[in-house]
Parts: C-alpha cells; sequence; structure tokens
C-alpha cells in the first residue's frame, strides 16, 4: 500500500480510516496497486461499501485515475456491488472516463468483462459510453 489510508480503506478498517481522516490524511492521494484509498473500498464490494462512504462524505474525487482498476468506478463495477456503483454514481463518478485505463478499459468494460448484467444496466442509465473501445488488451 502506498499510504495508511489507502491500506485502512483495503482491509476496510471504518474506525483507522475516521482516525486518519480526522488526523488530516490526505484522501485524494494516490500510488500503489489501487491508485487511491477510494478505489481500494470500491474494490471490496459489500466489505468496502462503509469505507467507501465515509470517504465519499469526507470530499473524496471519485474520478481519480490510477491503480490497477484505474477508478473507483471500474472497481467497484467489477465487483458488481450495486450501492457502491450507485454511491459514486451519484458522487460524480463519470461512467465513461476519456482516457480509458487499467484492465478493464471502462466501469462498463469491467461489468461486463464480469457478466455483471445489473452492473451493466446501471452504468447504462447512467450514460456509459456503449461503443467506447478500450485501450487494453
Amino acid at each position: 500500500f502506498g499510504f495508511p489510508l489507502q491500506a485502512a480503506a483495503a482491509r476496510c478498517d471504518s474506525s483507522a480510516l475516521d482516525h486518519l481522516l480526522a488526523a488530516g490524511a490526505a484522501i485524494n492521494t494516490s500510488s500503489g496497486f489501487y491508485g487511491t484509498a477510494t478505489q481500494a473500498s470500491a474494490a471490496k464490494g459489500e466489505r468496502g461499501f462503509v469505507c467507501l462512504n465515509l470517504l465519499l462524505k469526507a470530499g473524496a474525487d471519485p474520478n481519480i485515475p490510477l491503480g490497477y482498476f484505474y477508478t473507483p468506478l471500474q472497481a467497484a463495477s467489477r465487483a458488481a456491488h450495486l450501492p457502491s456503483i450507485q454511491k459514486l454514481l451519484e458522487a460524480g463518478a463519470d461512467p465513461s472516463p476519456e482516457r480509458p485505463g487499467g484492465p478493464f478499459g471502462t466501469p462498463l468494460h469491467a461489468a461486463t468483462a464480469g457478466g455483471h448484467v445489473e452492473a451493466v444496466r446501471l452504468l447504462l442509465e447512467a450514460g456509459a459510453n456503449k461503443t467506447m473501445k478500450a485501450r487494453c488488451g
């Protein structure tokens, strides 16, 4: 993990996350496998939902592109956790990032690759570009 906030989010440790945020941890710092703490919590699906909410309430940017899944919405889409996808969309996550990245390209690619029909439906309803080509293999 690149920093403590990301480690707490990846472990879904809401208590540690609360303490780190209260101490002024930089919420949008990105590095390492998950990129941001928001992406780390989104990748955990249902288990990470409480931490995802804490981070978004604290002002986390849902569109920072870095890390394995590239964006938190791509991570949540791959995990097929509909409440996380919805929460990220409500927080302003872009369902069709201008520059696709990560192993799937876009959140829609990630949901489709996993066969997650309800996640695909939710992303399309949010305006995901269904013709965007991924820049990955």
